[in-house]
């Protein structure tokens, strides 16, 4: 007599919904956040609708336990209601496994090495993890102990499979995934090669910008107006002549002291800290060009000052 295996699937969360829920998470722009970035992740999200649908949570409970007003949760509830059969199944399937994998030595050995940081913001990190090892946005499960870069490659190749038209991981799931092995695994990501991994830190605005210029004329009239005696400002004048010859970050110009400055003959060399890189860069004020000299003579001046 043939033996028939039977197998049991798994109720999975739609992809429509993912898709919602990510595109949701992944929206930069300015204005009030949607209420899913204000819940910070999918985990949340979920947790929220179980709160609605299955735990009969009345508005006051709802809005003091997430600080969300009730009729932005309940408007996301309906948003969703398209489909909660389906992620009714997915929740009561795996509601136990959330609770589980919390308390699994690994994961909270990252939450407490995150508190220990004092980087708090950080822990929203955890349940977006946590749905990655438990299928929540593709059909990929793996316990902590066993993730690592090659469970993270195939991570992203199931991903892009349930998601054909996404080109790489949404950053908030890029972030999760390269802080749990870095901090949680003490497993190196090199510089350069988390693209190939499909974990690039990189923001994925990154050079939407790049076309955004300034004309001479434009500087020539900012520089007019900045050096106009009733706006008395030398020192915004200094920041922008500065920024224009340095190409450095707002906070890196804020941080170079005055100490940092070093001229020999022609030369100004300016020590400049990048926190971004965590390296000391070196600038030049080439004293032989006229907008050079007149930044370093209102340096001069600026320092005589202040």
């Amino acid at each position: 007599m043939e033996t028939q295996t039977i197998q049991i699937q798994t109720p999975q969360l739609p992809p429509e919904f993912i898709n919602y829920i990510n595109s949701k998470l992944e929206n930069h722009k300015k204005g009030r956040k949607h209420v899913v970035q204000q819940l910070g992740s999918i985990d949340r999200v979920l947790e929220l609708l179980a709160d609605i649908w299955l735990n009969n949570l009345t508005p006051k409970e709802l809005t003091k336990k997430y600080n969300i007003g009730y009729f932005q949760l309940y408007r996301l509830a309906n948003d969703v209601n398209q489909w909660r059969e389906q992620i009714i199944a997915y929740l009561k399937a795996g509601g136990e496994e959330i609770k589980d994998l919390r308390q699994h030595p690994i994961i909270q050995e990252w939450a407490h090495k995150i508190r220990i940081s004092g980087s708090l913001s950080q822990l929203r990190l955890i349940p977006i993890l946590i749905g990655v090892l438990q299928g929540r946005y593709c059909d990929f499960k793996c316990s902590p102990t066993k993730f690592d870069l090659q469970k993270a490659q195939e991570f992203a190749a199931k991903y892009f499979e349930t998601h054909p038209n996404q080109k790489k991981l949404p950053r908030h799931i890029r972030m999760a995934i390269r802080h749990f092995l870095m901090v949680a695994k003490n497993i190196n990501i090199p510089r350069g090669f988390g693209a190939t991994y499909g974990l690039s830190g990189e923001k994925d605005n990154f050079g939407a910008y790049r076309y955004v210029y300034a004309t001479q004329e434009q500087i020539n009239k900012i520089r007019e107006y900045l050096s106009t005696p009733s706006l008395n400002s030398l020192e915004a004048l200094v920041f922008f002549d500065l920024g224009i010859e340095s190409l450095a970050r707002a906070t890196t110009l804020a941080q170079t002291k005055i100490s940092d400055f070093k001229q020999q003959g022609n030369i100004v060399t300016i020590n400049m800290y990048e926190s971004k890189t965590d390296r000391i860069f070196q600038k030049f004020l080439l004293l032989n060009i006229e907008h050079c000299k007149q930044t370093w003579e209102n340096i001069q001046k600026l320092i005589k000052i202040t």
